[in-house]
């Protein structure tokens, strides 16, 4: 006689969702500090053509701090999640 069938209580299904699902939202802070990024170099360049560099050179300053801080709140947002 054959012995019954082990049941398959596993964590593994859950675990892999749960990763998926941090791997998504970490993808999508990505992209947000890259959206941050490419808006704040149109108005650097807008600034520019309009040649008003004062405000191009305050927007250029600043998107040094702006931009990996965004990313860098995004992705620790998106990991405590």
């Amino acid at each position: 006689m054959l012995p019954p069938p082990r049941r398959r209580d596993s964590l593994a299904p859950a675990f892999l969702a749960a990763a998926v699902l941090h791997v998504g939202l970490f993808l999508i802070a990505t992209y947000a500090g890259q959206l941050v990024n490419i808006t704040l170099a149109v108005l650097i360049a807008r600034y520019d053509e309009a040649k008003d560099e004062a405000r191009a050179k305050k927007i250029y300053n600043r998107a040094f701090v702006v931009v990996p801080a965004f990313t860098v709140l995004a992705w620790v947002a998106s990991i405590l999640v």
